[in-house]
C-alpha cells in the first residue's frame, strides 16, 4: 500500500508525519483491498485577521473499488486529521460489511482515551 502524505500553505508538522502514516496503514484492518491512500493538509484562512483553519483530505483508493474521498475542518492538525479518519473509518465499514471481507472486530470509533493519549503524545513530541 501507497501511503502519501502532503502539507501545504504553512502546515509541515513533521511530527505528525509518523503518527498519520502509522494510522493510513491501519486502514488495512477494515479491508485489504486498499492500495493507496492519500492525505493532504492545507491552511485556509477566508479573511486576513482571522483564524487559520486546518483541511485535511483523506482520498483511499481500493482496487477494482470507487475513490474514498473525506474532507475534515479544525484549528490544528492533528484533530482536523483524527475527525476525518473516524469518518473515513465508517465510510470503509459501511461499504464493505457484509461482503465476505475482513473486518475490525473492536468498535469502529477509538476509544477516547486512546485517542487523547495519541493526541498528547503528539503534542508533547
Amino acid at each position: 500500500m501507497i501511503v502519501s502524505i502532503t502539507f501545504r500553505h504553512g502546515t509541515d508538522i513533521s511530527r505528525l508525519r509518523h503518527w498519520v502514516n502509522q494510522k493510513c496503514y491501519d486502514l488495512t484492518k477494515y479491508t485489504q483491498q486498499i492500495n493507496r491512500v492519500e492525505v493532504v493538509f492545507s491552511k485556509e484562512s477566508h479573511r486576513e485577521n482571522s483564524a487559520s483553519s486546518i483541511t485535511c483530505h483523506i482520498s483511499v483508493h481500493a482496487s477494482g473499488r470507487k475513490q474514498f474521498d473525506v474532507f475534515g475542518h479544525h484549528r490544528d492538525e492533528a484533530t482536523a486529521f483524527s475527525d476525518t479518519l473516524d469518518r473515513i473509518i465508517a465510510k470503509l465499514s459501511h461499504h464493505y460489511s457484509g461482503r465476505g471481507l475482513r473486518r475490525r472486530v473492536a468498535p469502529l470509533v477509538p476509544d477516547q482515551t486512546d485517542r487523547l493519549s495519541d493526541l498528547e503524545e503528539i503534542a508533547s513530541g
